[in-house]
């Protein structure tokens, strides 16, 4: 059996163990129906105990939002298994079948030929990236820790056996300099990354680890010397989706205000360290600069002016006159 044929009957066992968890065996029914008789006998002390009806209300609405919250983590989490193990399957699953799978991608391209290299090369990119969070992103998160929790800390970061997958690949031809090349990757990383941490005293882990972004890399300058690319910068493009689970005693974090607050600050530290206009720059020839490559010098200047306002609220109050209002503007995609 190929090298190959392993990485995918390892993604196979993964995904069938994850399929098995919702099959209807004898046990989970068992366990179903526990539950039903124990929220029932609950119910009944309720009312036996004359105590409000609005709080059973309260508890059924949180029950149904957890549960809901549950299955969307669960159907991500068999997408993503599923698109490791067949890509072509996982997007026809979820499109209309009456056109052809390239229709809905005309400008992208596959590149199995990358994800064959970055499968060799996982070991030496994981051990990379595990020395990199160690060292540099744990410090990054204790910035945006609140006081109150105290040293944040990783007691061990394993990125597993799963490599990241390429799904997609666009170079773009038409916009480019004379100079340079502009190609946008779509990463998706799925694996079977093993995080342990510690914060205030608590030991956690972290499991389910799924990252997916389009990662642009700008290939600057050209030169007339070998290696012919002087340089490239990476980044993202917008802050990358970062979903996950949490083990052992952070079973209570899995609360969706708490794991948002954890879900914000990485996306603080990605941002940081890798968004747009953050940028990662690699100069491959020693005529070239890191630094002019990191902060290129801008294309033009965009000048916008508010025309008009209308039916602004008093933000100010004053004894004589009418009230003053504080507008400002915001602008985003």
């Amino acid at each position: 059996m190929s090298a190959v044929d392993d990485y995918h009957t390892l993604l196979l066992a993964k995904r069938e163990k994850l399929n098995k968890g919702n099959d209807g065996s004898l046990i989970s029914l068992i366990l179903k129906g526990f539950k039903t008789t124990g929220i029932a006998i609950a119910v009944w002390c309720w009312g036996y105990l004359g105590m409000s009806v609005a709080w059973i209300f309260v508890l059924l609405f949180f029950h149904i939002v957890s549960e809901e919250v549950t299955k969307q983590i669960k159907s991500k989490r068999r997408y993503a298994l599923q698109a490791m193990c067949s890509e072509k399957g996982a997007i026809l699953s979820r499109v209309d079948k009456s056109h052809a799978s390239w229709i809905y991608f005309p400008e992208v391209e596959r590149a199995e030929w990358l994800n064959k290299m970055v499968k060799q090369l996982w070991p030496v990119i994981a051990e990379y990236v595990e020395n990199l969070i160690v060292t540099t992103i744990q410090d990054s998160i204790q910035g945006y820790m609140p006081a109150n929790l105290g040293v944040f800390k990783f007691n061990n970061v394993d990125m597993g056996d799963i490599p990241i997958r390429i799904e997609g690949v666009k170079v773009y031809t038409d916009v480019n300099k004379q100079d340079e090349i502009i190609v946008d990757v779509n990463v998706r990383y799925a694996g079977d990354a093993n995080i342990k941490c510690t914060v205030k005293g608590i030991n956690f882990g972290i499991k389910s680890l799924r990252i997916y972004g389009n990662l642009r890399c700008v290939i600057n300058p050209l030169i007339s010397d070998v290696p012919i690319i002087g340089g490239l910068t990476v980044f993202f493009l917008n802050c990358p989706e970062v979903t996950f689970d949490m083990t052992a005693a952070a079973n209570i974090l899995d609360l969706p205000v708490i794991k948002k607050t954890i879900k914000d600050i990485v996306c603080n530290v990605l941002s940081d360290l890798c968004v747009l206009p953050r940028r990662i720059p690699i100069a491959l020839h020693g005529s070239v600069d890191s630094t002019m490559i990191k902060y290129p010098p801008p294309e033009g200047l965009v000048i916008i002016h508010m025309v008009e306002c209308k039916a602004l609220k008093s933000a100010d109050i004053n004894i004589i006159g009418k009230g003053k209002s504080d507008p400002y503007c915001t602008i985003g995609g």
